[in-house]
């Protein structure tokens, strides 16, 4: 008889919810990792990813939670580096099996489905590889180091001014004098807001992007209490800056923005953006995520460069081994 078992949300669902739930599970539920993930990816993915969530369950019951899914041959969490969450009484030598068991059931997950790798997150770098490092060096893996700038809200609303980048404080000033805010969340639930937002993304984009469904289910977010909406309008009327917070377990996450790229000689997202990292402090969150910072070199120039804006509201940078895990085979 194996050690170990899988049990798939689809055949036991009731299981993999209560494991989600657990708080022996270590789970750090802040966004893309908690419920809000699971409404909003697969209505912008339209169906595009595979659910593949599942539990591997040794003599005592579930030991450890791994939610993905599956789009275009790699085995994520929505794109993101998917999280093997070990009950917390387990050693490090039982981890890593229960770790090793879970990339052999990923791996069978893609068989047929055309699957070419998974990422998979190693969690903070600590000076020695974590067990769930090891079963992803032992199945092939490839790791890489991953950068974000997450401040620390449990600071005073000095000490994050203090915190920005110098050039920063200036603009953000402009912002306070020239631009006047809305706020749309929980206490004031305007739908025509929400689609403002939306149509000031297809006209700065220049098209489309995004269908009315998948930002209804943002917006049905926040009017829930679940983050807020920061709208920057000129006294002429013209709104020329958005900005999405998502509010999740103990984080505020930078989620989406806006701004008009024909104004980009005035500091438009600077002020909106710090105020809504106060506004979160004032909510009660402790961390506010703006997102991953990618080396030069690593990604297009645009996007470096949004990595390097976002670094400048603060000097915390949180790191994360992500591996590149091959699948099928061995």
């Amino acid at each position: 008889m194996p050690r170990f078992t899988a049990v798939t949300a689809e055949a036991d669902p009731e299981a993999v919810a209560r494991v989600r739930d657990d708080n022996a599970f270590g789970r750090r539920r802040a966004h893309p990792y908690g419920e809000f993930a699971r409404v909003y990816y697969p209505v912008v993915q339209a169906g595009a990813a595979r659910d593949h969530t599942f539990l591997i369950c040794d003599a005592a019951g579930p030991a450890l939670l791994a939610e993905c899914s599956s789009r275009d041959g790699i085995v994520s969490h929505f794109g993101f580096p998917l999280r093997l969450c070990p009950r917390a009484d387990l050693e490090d030598s039982a981890i890593r099996a229960a770790a090793a068991f879970a990339l052999k059931h990923v791996g069978e997950l893609a068989v047929g489905q055309g699957g070419s790798e998974a990422l998979v997150s190693g969690g903070a770098p600590t000076g020695r590889l974590g067990p769930v490092d090891e079963a992803c060096l032992n199945h092939g893996g490839r790791p890489r180091l991953a950068v974000r700038a997450e401040a620390d809200l449990t600071a005073d609303a000095d000490a994050l001014r203090r915190d920005l980048r110098d050039s920063y404080r200036s603009l953000i000033n402009w912002g306070r004098k020239n631009l006047r805010p809305v706020f749309v969340n929980a206490d004031n639930p305007n739908r025509s807001m929400a689609s403002a937002f939306g149509e000031f993304h297809a006209r700065t984009a220049g098209r489309v992007v995004h269908r009315d469904e998948t930002w209804m289910t943002v917006f049905d977010r926040v009017f829930a209490g679940g983050g807020e909406v920061v709208l920057g309008y000129l006294e002429t009327g013209e709104l020329v800056s958005a900005a999405v917070i998502v509010d999740e377990d103990d984080t505020a996450t930078y989620f989406a923005a806006v701004y008009d790229r024909d104004r980009f000689d005035k500091p438009l997202a600077h002020w909106p953006l710090f105020e809504a990292m106060l506004r979160a402090k004032a909510r009660g969150r402790r961390f506010f995520d703006l997102g991953e910072v990618h080396p030069r070199g690593a990604v297009s120039d645009k996007e470096h460069a949004i990595g390097f804006f976002k670094k400048g509201f603060t000097s915390r940078l949180v790191t994360e081994t992500v591996w590149a895990v091959p699948l099928g085979p061995r």
